[in-house]
């Protein structure tokens, strides 16, 4: 049987989460003894709004909270936008390939680690896309450093916008004649 949902558990799991934002859900639920699947299936109930504050189901017989609800729910904030960090950084030649992809994650977790503030990924210049993440890591690393300790959310760095062709506009529709059948 699984373990039941309470505050207490929610509360311990958002200070974990805290403490180390790049702690994913499997990881932080070998640290609380609780499946990840179980971690995973309570925060879908509570997203989606089948748990509510109030809910009484829970291991202690005290209601939940609402204030636990929301710490629960802004855990995990590395895992969510890891993708989104990972495309302003990496180029897509590497993303797409699943060894490459796999190393970077690995990379940019250990720089997560480092440096934890998930805006100061998500909204920091970088400049250009490089191949590797291992440019920004060894003599690389100095210039995160800087721009960690410059970073405020206040300061508006200018973000990096990806750059695309443009879809071409749609042809206006012509009827077609009888003389456009004999060409064919």
């Amino acid at each position: 049987m699984s373990e039941k949902i309470s505050n207490s558990i929610l509360l311990k799991i958002s200070e974990l989460c805290r403490k180390d934002i790049s702690l994913s859900i499997n990881e932080c639920g070998d640290l609380v003894g609780i499946s990840g699947a179980t971690l995973s299936r309570w925060r879908r109930n509570l997203r989606t709004g089948k748990w509510k504050s109030g809910y009484l189901k829970t291991s202690d017989g005290k209601s939940l909270t609402q204030h636990s609800i929301d710490l629960f729910d802004k855990s995990f904030v590395f895992g969510e936008n890891c993708s989104k960090i990972l495309s302003r950084l990496v180029t897509p030649k590497c993303l797409n390939n699943r060894e490459c992809l796999n190393k970077q994650r690995k990379i940019l977790k250990r720089l997560v680690k480092k440096y934890p503030n998930i805006n100061f990924w998500l909204y920091a210049a970088f400049g250009e896309p490089r191949d590797d993440m291992l440019l920004f890591t060894g003599k690389g690393e100095a210039t995160i450093k800087q721009k960690y300790l410059d970073f405020s959310v206040e300061y508006s760095y200018n973000s990096y916008k990806k750059t695309g062709t443009k879809p071409l506009p749609a042809l206006p529709k012509r009827i077609k004649t009888t003389w456009d059948y004999y060409d064919q």
